[in-house]
């Protein structure tokens, strides 16, 4: 079997990249060795009763800022039920619950309970962040590749908010601690941030980008936090609906064992089946362990590739919590 892509993995990030595709009028199949897809956005069930796995909270649904599970069904022009959260969710840091509201100065004072000494540097580092995030981000959101963007377009919010983007583009050398180094002093909050970075980016605040932690640190408040009417479990099968009613095929309960190569090329996929499929092109949505480890087989990998992929560990476990 020939297509243009293979998707290798059907949780999210692959059907969201196979729905998109295969609406473009490309050939894709996507191939998970589960049974289901969806990833850790899933249910399961116990006697009478479902239940959501992983995931049962939902970002990028709202109607302003970065929103990129809104702009997804939009280009797949394919409805879905949300509701909205008025509280985002609740993270508890040295024995106290803080609140996320979605009313960002809210947020703003429950943090300064937590931190009373830091008051001021909350409030203005909150009130910079967020101003910078309208003008950059909701004022001209754009879901294409820097080199895809029209300059044209770019120049345009430059020129509105020359400030608000020099600004922003000043974080692109700088880490999270650099950023959160302008406004606060007290150790402890550098933990709590230490604390929303590693369960954003899975990096720590010397580890991540101060242009992406800018945004991450406003973006849910902006954009708002939401249930899939139902079940979580709407959201996968949205996409693979997508992906079959565009001509795309699903191989669920198909192991890929080994990506095969033409020359230094990747070519298309061996089964555990013992079929293969060909592609000129190949989308891998899984771990950098059965990547490096298991699927490319060495000879097409440099010892330093190798060495890094061996020296990534697990992120921590989130400490989000429910609401309730």
């Amino acid at each position: 079997m020939r297509y243009d892509v293979v998707v290798i993995g059907a949780g999210l990030s692959g059907l969201t990249a196979a729905s998109l595709l295969v609406k473009r009028g490309l050939r894709v199949v996507v191939v998970d060795k589960n049974y289901k897809p969806g990833g850790s956005c899933g249910i399961f069930k116990r006697k009478n009763t479902i239940f959501d796995q992983g995931a049962a909270m939902l970002f990028g649904f709202g109607e302003k800022g970065f929103n990129a599970h809104r702009f997804v069904f939009n280009c797949l022009e394919e409805p879905i039920d949300v509701i909205k959260h008025d509280l985002l969710y609740c993270v508890n840091f040295n024995g106290k619950r803080i609140r996320f509201w979605a009313d960002i100065d809210m947020f703003a004072e429950e943090l300064t309970q937590v931190f009373p000494a830091e008051k001021e540097n909350i409030k203005r580092f909150y009130h910079d962040l967020e101003k910078m995030y309208r003008h950059v981000m909701v004022e001209s959101p754009s879901y294409i590749t820097p080199d895809e963007t029209n300059p044209k377009e770019s120049l345009k919010g430059l020129l509105r908010h020359p400030i608000s983007y020099a600004r922003f583009l000043g974080y692109i050398n700088k880490s999270a601690r650099d950023l959160l180094n302008k406004y606060y002093s007290d150790p402890e909050i550098f933990k709590f941030f230490d604390k929303l970075t590693s369960t954003y980016c899975y990096t720590t605040v010397e580890e991540s980008p101060a242009v992406l932690a800018a945004i991450m640190f406003v973006d849910n408040h902006v954009g708002g936090s939401y249930y899939p009417a139902g079940s979580t479990l709407f959201l996968p099968g949205k996409l693979e609906k997508a992906i079959e009613e565009n001509g795309g095929d699903m191989l669920l309960e198909n192991e890929v064992v080994r990506i095969l190569f033409n020359g230094d090329h990747p070519s298309g996929v061996e089964l555990k089946s013992g079929n293969n499929i060909y592609a000129d092109n190949l989308i891998y949505s899984g771990t950098v362990w059965n990547l490096y480890g298991k699927l490319i087989d060495r000879t097409h990998l440099t010892a330093q590739r190798i060495e890094w992929a061996l020296s990534q560990v697990p992120s921590e476990r989130c400490i989000i919590c429910p609401y309730r």
